[in-house]
């Protein structure tokens, strides 16, 4: 994703690249965006995923959800408080995007049911998740909820 506004995103719960907004609700405008998917994984009448690279979008009659994997990826988005740049991948520590969030007033919580014993879920503003593996201390995915 090039010039994907991780800010934006959390911020605004919209996703923008090249500063303008994917505004994404069907399989059709998925494909007619991004192009043809690099796999597509089928789940019968529960949907399918679209991959494309690190991203996983999950549709069925509509467009549900976009993951965005770091477990398994280099990828990194910078955010900026002020000129300090920090950079969002898969080894950001709890404490760094309790920070972020924090000073751009980005109201979050850790629901207790819904954290497993392997996983912390960080919720933020507009459907945002956060999946933190507790047994390597890595981000394994930043999940947006459209529905």
């Amino acid at each position: 994703m090039t010039n994907f506004s991780l800010k934006d995103f959390f911020l605004k719960g919209k996703i923008l690249i090249n500063g303008v907004e994917l505004l994404i609700n069907s399989k059709d405008e998925l494909i007619s965006i991004f192009g043809n998917p690099e796999y597509i994984e089928d789940y019968g009448t529960k949907g399918k995923f679209y991959h494309y690279k690190e991203a996983r979008w999950a549709v069925n009659l509509h467009i549900e959800y976009l993951d965005i994997f770091f477990i398994n990826s280099n990828i990194s988005f910078p955010v900026f408080i002020e000129e300090e740049e920090f950079l969002i991948n898969r080894d950001t520590s709890i404490g760094t995007l309790i920070y972020i969030f924090n000073s751009f007033s980005i109201k979050w919580d850790i629901p207790y049911k819904k954290s497993k014993m392997d996983y912390l879920q960080i919720e933020i503003e507009n459907g945002i998740i956060i999946y933190y593996y507790l047994y390597n201390n890595k981000i394994e995915r930043i999940t947006k909820y459209f529905v």
